[in-house]
Parts: C-alpha cells; structure tokens; sequence
C-alpha cells in the first residue's frame, strides 16, 4: 500500500475519492456558481475605454472575428 503523503504527490495532490469524482464527472469545485469577485487586477482598466474600444471602433473590418 502506497502512504497516504506519496499517493498525493502520485495524484498531483488531491484526494483518491476527489480523483474518483473526476474521473466520473461528479467534481464541482464551486457547485457551479459564478464568482461575483474578481480574482486578479483587469490588465486592461486602464487602457481600455481611452485606447481600445477607439481602436476596434476605427478599424471594424480587422476585428470581425472578434466580439468587444
């Protein structure tokens, strides 16, 4: 029988019955809520209404592909 501590490190940290879940679909680390926070800082804030909307507004055609 494998310890507890290296069949973690075997299992890339988690528990066998977390894996079990995984592996069967059942895994729902945030029972399927959105966050309602941000987890890091937009690196856009600062730039975005001044430079980039200006931008893909100037030049739609180059940006079709992509929805603002």
């Amino acid at each position: 029988m494998v310890a507890p501590k290296k069949r973690q490190q075997k299992t890339g940290g988690f528990s066998v019955s977390t894996g079990r879940r995984i592996e069967q679909g059942k895994h729902q680390p945030n029972k399927g809520k959105p966050r309602s926070w941000r987890t890091r800082k937009d690196p856009f804030a600062g730039v975005w209404e001044s430079e980039l909307v200006p931008m893909l507004e100037r030049e739609p055609q180059q940006n079709r592909d992509y929805s603002v």
